[in-house]
């Protein structure tokens, strides 16, 4: 899938949270550290609160059924890119067991090309370092203290209770941004300003950086530019 329409498919999650599924009774709004991970320059984020045992989680997949448009974003748009950065990482299998309560996916340019950078928090450290391990992820080198996990052109790195799954270059890239070596988009003031005018209970947030459709898309649809 091109970027195109990655960019497409988040500006339809985008609409569907706004739309209502704001599905949750907590008081307070679901963390947003992995967004420390990702540079301020992405032109597209997608945040998952990813507690999927929780009533909200299976609410929305309720919902998502009910409504084609959620289930495409979930079917046709976020669970292939996912497939494609986590390789033999299978979701469920793999990923599950360990996951915490955040996971993001961000389309960061890096020259011409635009790799997906995947972010799962992790409640088990040494279980998600096992799976990285049965998956044919190796140890390849250390940056910033950090060991590097190497399967073919893929990298994954395990640094403040998150895994990092990207390009060589943008693992680097996250790890930089995280040690304050880089602009984050946590601090960046667009984005800040578009997620906490969102209600706090909410399973998902999309953004997309101000522009973005405008150099991408051609009449109505750059109407979403900033969204």
């Amino acid at each position: 899938m091109r970027a195109r329409d990655l960019l497409l498919g988040l500006a339809v999650a985008a609409a569907a949270v706004f739309a209502g599924l704001t599905l949750s009774s907590a008081s307070d709004a679901p963390p947003d550290r992995a967004a420390r991970f990702v540079r301020s320059s992405a032109v597209a984020y997608v945040h998952l609160s990813s507690d999927l045992d929780g009533e909200q989680w299976k609410r929305a997949n309720r919902l998502a059924e009910e409504l084609p448009t959620l289930a495409l974003v979930r079917n046709d748009v976020l669970r292939p890119r996912l497939g494609e950065v986590l390789g033999d990482l299978d979701l469920d299998r793999d990923v599950r067991p360990w996951l915490g309560d955040e996971a993001a996916l961000a389309s960061v340019p890096v020259g011409t090309a635009q790799p997906e950078l995947v972010l799962l928090s992790t409640k088990d450290e040494q279980a998600s370092r096992r799976s990285l391990g049965e998956a044919g992820f190796h140890l390849a080198a250390r940056y910033r203290g950090v060991q590097l996990l190497a399967t073919g052109e893929r990298r994954a790195a395990i640094a403040d209770d998150f895994v990092v799954l990207g390009s060589d270059v943008q693992v680097r890239r996250a790890l930089d941004v995280h040690a304050d070596a880089g602009p984050a988009l946590a601090d960046n003031d667009e984005y800040r300003r578009l997620r906490d005018g969102l209600p706090d209970e909410r399973v998902a947030h999309a953004y997309l950086a101000r522009g973005t459709i405008q150099t991408r898309f051609a009449g109505p649809a750059a109407l979403l530019a900033g969204a």
